[in-house]
């Protein structure tokens, strides 16, 4: 936001008003354009596509559509519109390497490209997905810091705060925040990773004063760690993601913005979604000033923001593609899993997730996560972090040919049972808490994926 910060802020309140039905109504004609234009076409043969130019003309026709379309505000109905200079400014002056968290744990974020060998990051954790508030809650965060290839430490829901529902704008809400980030820090203590640097958005937290509380050297959010500032979707924003960002900039934290192209929404099919993806990235990166973007698509036909359908992780592998391809700007892939705890599917889901994101030049995660709503509580683990973490280590410098074979391979695993997962076990049931030590049988099947995953041709070790 460097050199747009104040102008950003000013362009806020400038322009026509906009209803909000008609900038949605205007999406689709757009893309659709776009996508013929540019000849942006999905193949299901090819999840991760080897088509350089296609990626090309993605990166293209999506800065073509931000210029265009701008960012629509909710508390304006006004669209904040970025000229492709401007853009361009922010794009070229990104400042990379950068070094995140403290002594030992201590990570590098470098800019990647399709088939790179430079080390992807790997983000652990279970955003979106309902733990048990306090000690279950500090001990899944702590089997995540434990996993040796967790570079980033990403939080999961509480379900309850103090056994008590949250409500927007509750005192409660703002307790609960500041509560959950101190789960965190004690487990990252307990573990002997206090320098791990922490990605974070409260997951008992709707609003921005809360995720705004957590920023505390003490027990909260650091200068260095992360804070979430969402673009809504499609190409929209509101005062309340906006003072996130400003108040994370300010504090000397790095901004996440989350993302999520829907496919079967206003952008229409899986083409549009990419289009309006990457178009957001760009928005991201100039009019929040973020320091990576985690792409998190979602299909109509799932519940729970499953980013396993295999025509978003096309679009995660094309949309990171057109990105690291033109730009040196980073993303992450939100790995959501439809399938539970304790099943083969789930970890099919997470190996999936993390070839297509390492072989298209992106980094891993946050993630695994997603089991979400209802009786769903508990239902995650740290082993499909493991097996996430693995398999980005694995496919860092594979070629796409080989990704999308294995990925093809492991879709047919999942795939008969996508949006109507097997049951699978709590977390309880999963690990010893008392020595956080996993089942037997558990660990088994992670085992028995794994050799799979190796017969396969991804080397994991």
């Amino acid at each position: 936001m460097p050199g747009l910060f104040f102008d950003t802020m000013e362009r806020l309140n400038m322009g026509p008003r906009v209803r909000e039905e008609a900038f949605d109504k205007a999406i689709l004609p757009r893309v659709r354009a776009l996508a013929e234009k540019y000849e942006i076409k999905l193949d299901p043969e090819q999840i991760v596509p080897s088509d350089d130019a296609m990626a090309d003309r993605l990166f293209a026709a999506a800065l073509e559509f931000a210029v265009e379309t701008g960012l629509w505000v909710l508390d304006t109905q006004k669209v904040v519109k970025f000229t492709e200079a401007e853009i361009w400014e922010r794009l070229d002056n990104l400042r990379t390497p950068l070094w995140f968290g403290y002594g030992k744990d201590q990570v590098c974020l470098r800019p990647r490209i399709p088939e790179s060998t430079v080390r992807p990051l790997v983000l652990g954790g279970a955003a979106g997905s309902s733990v048990t508030e306090g000690e279950v809650y500090t001990k899944l965060m702590m089997a995540y810091a434990m996993e040796p290839t967790n570079d980033m430490l990403t939080n999961a829901n509480p379900a309850y705060i103090e056994g008590r529902e949250v409500r927007p704008f509750s005192p409660l809400e703002t307790h609960g925040a500041i509560q959950e980030v101190g789960w965190i820090r004690e487990a990252i203590r307990r573990v002997g990773r206090p320098g791990i640097p922490l990605f974070v958005a409260p997951g008992s937290s709707a609003t921005a004063p809360p995720a705004i509380a957590i920023i505390n050297e003490e027990r909260g959010l650091r200068k260095g760690d992360f804070i979430y500032a969402a673009i809504l979707t499609e190409m929209k924003t509101d005062y309340d993601r906006l003072s996130r960002a400003v108040a994370g900039l300010e504090n000397g934290l790095h901004v996440a913005t989350l993302l999520a192209p829907m496919i079967g929404g206003w952008a229409g099919p899986a083409e549009g979604a990419a289009i309006a993806g990457t178009a957001a990235t760009l928005m991201a990166a100039v009019a929040y000033d973020a320091t990576i973007v985690v792409n998190h698509p979602v299909h109509m036909s799932l519940k729970n923001g499953a980013t396993t359908h295999p025509q978003t992780l096309w679009v995660q592998s094309i949309s990171g593609q057109a990105m690291s391809r033109n730009t040196s700007f980073p993303m992450g892939q939100n790995v959501f899993v439809d399938a539970r705890a304790g099943t083969r599917e789930v970890l099919f889901e997470a190996a999936a997730n993390a070839i297509v994101a390492v072989s298209s030049g992106q980094h891993t995660g946050p993630g695994p996560s997603g089991v979400v709503g209802g009786d769903d509580i508990n239902m995650i683990s740290a082993v499909e972090m493991r097996i996430m973490g693995q398999a980005s280590r694995a496919a860092t410098g594979m070629s796409r040919t080989d990704a999308n074979a294995i990925v093809q391979k492991c879709i047919d695993e999942y795939e008969p049972t996508l949006g109507n997962p097997p049951p699978g076990k709590p977390l309880t049931e999963l690990y010893d808490l008392d020595t956080m030590v996993v089942d037997e049988e558990w660990w088994g099947i992670y085992e028995s994926v794994v050799a799979q995953l190796k017969d396969w041709g991804l080397p994991l070790r």
